[in-house]
C-alpha cells in the first residue's frame, strides 16, 4: 500500500522518520512556528489567528526537547495499521468527534485488533485541522495543551517500529489524521 499513500500520509511517514533519526531536524520548523506568535495566538501563513493553550512556551519546550533527544529507529509502513486509522477517521470524522474511542466507545486495542495482530505496544495519535504531513507531525510534537506530551512520546517511542496512518475529512476541523503505532 505504501505506493498508494496519499501525499499527506507519505509526508507524515517520511518526516516522522527524519526527526526520529535526527530530532534536531525539526528545530528550524519549530522556530518558524515560534516566530508566528503574538501572545498566545499563532498566525501561520497569514491565516486567522489560532488561540493556543500554552502559547509559545509549548513550542519552546519542543525545541529544547529536540536539542537533547536521542535518535530512535525508523518506522516501517504497515497496511493493517493504516486500515485501523482509516476506520477511525471514517467513523468519527463525519460526526465531528475528537476522541480516541470509536463512536461506539471502543478503545484502541479493540479497534486495532480488528485488522492487526497485537504482540506488544500500540499507540495512537490524532491530529485535527492540518493540511500537510509536516504540520500534522509538528502539531503532535508541540502537543499544546497536553501536559503529558503523550503524542510527542508516541512519535519518539523507541519500542515502536511500525506506523499506519490515514488523513481524511472532519466535519468540524475540515481534516483529521489518525496515526497508529505498534512495536
Amino acid at each position: 500500500m505504501q505506493g498508494t499513500l496519499n501525499q499527506i500520509d507519505q509526508d507524515i511517514l517520511e518526516f516522522t522518520n527524519k526527526i526520529r533519526a535526527n530530532p534536531k531536524e525539526m528545530i528550524p520548523h519549530l522556530e518558524k512556528i515560534l516566530a508566528t506568535f503574538e501572545g498566545d495566538v499563532m498566525y501561520i501563513d497569514g491565516q486567522i489567528g489560532i488561540q493556543t493553550n500554552e502559547g509559545p512556551a509549548a513550542v519552546q519546550e519542543a525545541i529544547e526537547f529536540a536539542k537533547t533527544a536521542a535518535p530512535v529507529g525508523t518506522l516501517t509502513w504497515n497496511d493493517q495499521l493504516a486500515r485501523c486509522s482509516q476506520d477511525h477517521v471514517e467513523d468519527i470524522g463525519p460526526k465531528g468527534l475528537t476522541q480516541h474511542e470509536s463512536s461506539k466507545g471502543e478503545g484502541l486495542m479493540a479497534k486495532v485488533s480488528k485488522h492487526f495482530q497485537v504482540n506488544g505496544m500500540v499507540g495512537e495519535n490524532l491530529s485535527f485541522g492540518q493540511s500537510s504531513g509536516i504540520d500534522v507531525v509538528l502539531q503532535l510534537v508541540i502537543d499544546d495543551g497536553v501536559a503529558s506530551r503523550g503524542h510527542r512520546n508516541n512519535i519518539f517511542q523507541s519500542k515502536f517500529g511500525k506506523l499506519g496512518c490515514f488523513s481524511g475529512q472532519h466535519s468540524g476541523y475540515e481534516t483529521m489524521t489518525c496515526l497508529v503505532y505498534a512495536s
